[in-house]
C-alpha cells in the first residue's frame, strides 16, 4: 500500500533529518561508479547527485510503500538515480564519452513537478556548512569499495542491485528486500547467488 502523498513542508523535513545518510549514499555511490569506469572524480557530485534523487523523491512521493522507511527509501533512490542518468548519458552519446552536465539539465517539455526546482533550492539545503555532515569517506571504505566493485560489475539482474545495496550501501539483507520490493528469501537467494557468480568469474 502506498502512503499518503508528503506535503512539501513534510518533504523538507524528511530531507534535512536525512542529510547525512543522503550524503553517505551519494559519497559511496560515485566511488563505485568510479571504480568500474562509469564516472570520473569531476563529472558528478554528491550534492548534484542528491538534488537529483530528491527531485525522483518528489516525483514518485506518491509511490512510496507505507513500511518502507523514509531513510532506506531515500538511499535506494541514489543508486537508482544515479543509473537512471549514467543509462540516458550513454543512450545519448554513443561513443561512450559522457556528458553528465547535460542530462542533469535536461528536462522534458511538460513536467507537472517542474516547479519542484523553484521552491526547492540545492545552495539552501546541500551547500549549508552548518548544516552538511562530512561526506569523505574513510580511505579503508574506500578501498574497500575500490576492491568489490569490479566484481559486482559482472554481476547482472537483481542480484546485482541486491549486492550493490547491501556491500557498497552497507544496507541490512532486510532492507535490501524492502527496497527492492522483494522477499526476504528471494534477496538472500540473490546474495548468494551474486556471491557464488562472482567467485566463478574471478577464478
Amino acid at each position: 500500500m502506498d502512503s499518503a502523498p508528503l506535503t512539501r513542508d513534510a518533504f523538507m523535513n524528511m530531507v534535512r533529518a536525512h542529510l547525512p545518510s543522503l550524503m553517505d549514499a551519494a559519497a559511496r555511490e560515485l566511488a563505485y561508479r568510479e571504480a568500474i569506469g562509469e564516472l570520473s572524480s569531476d563529472q558528478l557530485t554528491e550534492e548534484d547527485l542528491i538534488a537529483e534523487t530528491l527531485f525522483k523523491a518528489w516525483r514518485s512521493r506518491k509511490h512510496k510503500p507505507d513500511l518502507l522507511e523514509a531513510r532506506i527509501w531515500l538511499i535506494g533512490l541514489v543508486h537508482a538515480t544515479a543509473e537512471m542518468l549514467i543509462a540516458q548519458e550513454a543512450e545519448s552519446q554513443p561513443s561512450g564519452i559522457l556528458s553528465i552536465e547535460e542530462v542533469l539539465h535536461e528536462k522534458p517539455a511538460y513536467d507537472p513537478d517542474a516547479d519542484f526546482w523553484e521552491w526547492f533550492q540545492p545552495d539552501e539545503v546541500l551547500r549549508r556548512e552548518d548544516e552538511i555532515p562530512d561526506a569523505t569517506l574513510m580511505p579503508q571504505e574506500w578501498e574497500e569499495i575500490a576492491l568489490r566493485s569490479p566484481g559486482l560489475q559482472k554481476l547482472t539482474g537483481t542480484p546485482k542491485e541486491a549486492a550493490v545495496l547491501h556491500l557498497v550501501h552497507k544496507l541490512e539483507v532486510v532492507e535490501v528486500a524492502q527496497v527492492l520490493q522483494r522477499p526476504l528469501q528471494q534477496v538472500h537467494e540473490d546474495l548468494q547467488r551474486a556471491h557464488s557468480g562472482k567467485e566463478q568469474k574471478d577464478k
